[in-house]
């Protein structure tokens, strides 16, 4: 299959408002098991009929990290069936009531306590690769006021949804908007000592980008934006991921804080992005059925 057939990411998760509150109420009425029973459904839906993500991670499994066709399509339905269990727990979280047996193991909590204490704030930097909105969550938790940047559009109707049932804010959201505010907000929550949480591996076109990364020896698409901003602020930079290990656990990690100082802003945004890459390359290899990068990621 030729590369040049998956589409790249728009900015857009492409989930619907309808579907988040089919299984809001399936959560609220009958429990998370009760949405991951519809879930299998679904996920059966899209191993068969969505065709762009289809493609696209038949390109990871098969071309990038050397699994057979059989082991391949086996990976592509357990993706699925991890991407809505993923956007089930969250909500589940968030509600608060009643985890239904919801368990997280949390490693590098403690390095929070350390970023607070040093006055600049920090930068957390995430992937899709895991559960990055748990890993939102699970710091809100932590009393620490929690900004996610994300495109404008990319996914607001869930947290609308879950606000409106809770009562409750989950988190402040910052979008990326074309006239550059969000850069601004970034600031000023990093001088209020605040959290500031991106994603870092999400390619889009024509904005600031590194086309030959090498990622699993191959070319990668990988944002510089999100590591020139790291840069640029000067704030500690963790990286953080929530890794679902069964149907009831899950292991959220977070890198030993680290403030990269030295050179000119665009050698230091590449030195955090080879540290954040090589970690996450780490990562897919030990979890690749919970890789949500549903596009063309490769340059070859």
């Amino acid at each position: 299959m030729k590369n040049k057939s998956i589409q790249k990411w728009s900015g857009s998760s492409g989930n619907t408002k309808k579907g988040y509150s089919i299984f809001l109420w399936l959560i609220d009425k009958g429990g998370r098991y009760a949405a991951y029973f519809l879930l299998k459904f679904v996920a059966l839906y899209y191993w068969f009929f969505k065709k762009d993500a289809n493609i696209a991670l038949r390109d990871t499994y098969i071309n990038k990290m050397g699994f057979s066709k059989s082991k391949a399509s086996l990976l592509r339905l357990k993706n699925y069936i991890f991407f809505g269990q993923a956007l089930i727990d969250k909500v589940t979280v968030a509600l608060k009531a009643e985890t239904h047996g919801l368990k997280i193991h949390r490693d590098g909590e403690h390095f929070f306590k350390e970023i607070i204490n040093e006055g600049k704030g920090g930068i957390l930097i995430g992937a899709h690769l895991g559960s990055w909105d748990l890993a939102g969550q699970l710091l809100a938790q932590l009393n620490i006021k929690v900004h996610i940047v994300m495109f404008d559009g990319e996914e607001p109707e869930i947290k609308k949804i879950i606000e409106n049932k809770t009562g409750s804010v989950l988190y402040n959201a910052i979008y990326i908007r074309d006239n550059m505010n969000h850069i601004y907000e970034i600031h000023k929550a990093l001088s209020n000592n605040e959290i500031v949480c991106l994603h870092g591996d999400r390619f889009v076109e024509n904005d600031k980008n590194i086309k030959n990364l090498d990622f699993l020896e191959k070319n990668a698409y990988f944002p510089l934006g999100p590591f020139l901003l790291a840069a640029v602020m000067k704030a500690p930079v963790s990286f953080v991921y929530a890794i679902k290990k069964n149907r009831d656990f899950y292991h959220f990690t977070a890198s030993k804080p680290k403030i990269y100082e030295e050179g000119a802003s665009k050698l230091v945004a590449t030195k955090i992005l080879e540290d954040y890459k090589n970690l996450l390359e780490e990562q897919l290899k030990k979890n690749p059925e919970q890789w949500y990068n549903y596009y063309k990621f490769w340059n070859n």
